[in-house]
């Protein structure tokens, strides 16, 4: 590549950049508007719903001989870090402060293959994962490109936990009603 085309390719590149920064704003905006009505309806709810991650899967399967494993429904992302892999995940739980809202559950994890000595002395192999940390993020915790993603995802995580609570408390709500 030229020195000309490189230079039009960082223009277009930095004018990118401008672009992204100008819009990212009025769309965290609109995110977080729309997330807000979520958080304040599963915060009167008090209810919890969270999928298991692809890592925990993935472990437990292992555990059982089984090598199959699969992400929860409303999965946001997966990126590599500096500690392995993240995987990004829609969900309502209770935070730090024990109050349920909308969250992003962030669950760090490797995969490896570990080694041991079998019975007759002979080194072998076999697929292991290990979980570094499994994080709740409030929705404007995580960054903007996973954040735009909730989106794409709530209309149906709001059917899934509307189903989870009333199946969860069909007996509180079938008192009530007197049905």
């Amino acid at each position: 590549m030229n020195t000309d085309s490189k230079s039009v390719a960082v223009s277009r590149l930095s004018h990118l950049a401008d672009d992204l920064e100008a819009a990212y704003p009025k769309v965290g905006d609109r995110i977080a508007e729309k997330v807000a009505a979520v958080d304040a309806a599963i915060s009167k709810i008090g209810v919890t719903l969270r999928y298991r991650h692809y890592a925990e899967d993935k472990r437990e399967a292992l555990a059982e001989g089984g090598t199959s494993a699969y992400s929860g429904p409303f999965v946001l992302a997966h990126e590599s870090t500096a500690d392995g892999q993240v995987e990004f995940m829609l969900c309502a739980a209770r935070g730090r402060d024990r109050k349920c809202g909308l969250y992003v559950s962030a669950c760090t994890y490797t995969e490896h293959d570990e080694e041991f000595e079998d019975r007759d002395g002979v080194m072998r192999s076999e697929p292991a994962v290990q979980i570094v940390s499994v994080d709740l993020l409030r929705p404007a915790e995580v960054p903007l490109p996973v954040r735009v993603k909730i989106l794409g995802v709530l209309d149906k995580f709001v059917e899934a936990y509307e189903k989870h609570v009333r199946e969860d408390r069909k007996s509180l709500l079938k008192g009530s009603t007197g049905k």
